[in-house]
């Protein structure tokens, strides 16, 4: 995999409510382009879940639903 360091995005969003930060970053690997994503869910104030991917865009669009239920499935933690 040969990853585009010059494409690194970085945005804030809300899981459920939990802050986030979403790293991404444009790459190609053997079936072509794709990009690869690290989110940091931040699960309590000292704990966090890091979910990560890597796929081509119209693969992340076949599996979109899938996608979302793992999101779903993070709850904050007491």
């Amino acid at each position: 995999m040969k990853i585009n360091e010059k494409s690194q995005r970085s945005k804030a969003l809300k899981v459920d409510g939990m802050d986030a930060v979403e790293l991404s970053w444009d790459a190609t690997d053997t079936d072509g382009p794709t990009e690869i994503s690290l989110t940091i869910v931040h699960v309590t104030e000292t704990r966090a879940a890091l979910i990560t991917g890597w796929a081509s865009e119209e693969a992340q669009k076949e599996n979109m639903d899938d996608i979302i239920s793992i999101f779903r499935s993070l709850k904050k933690l007491d």
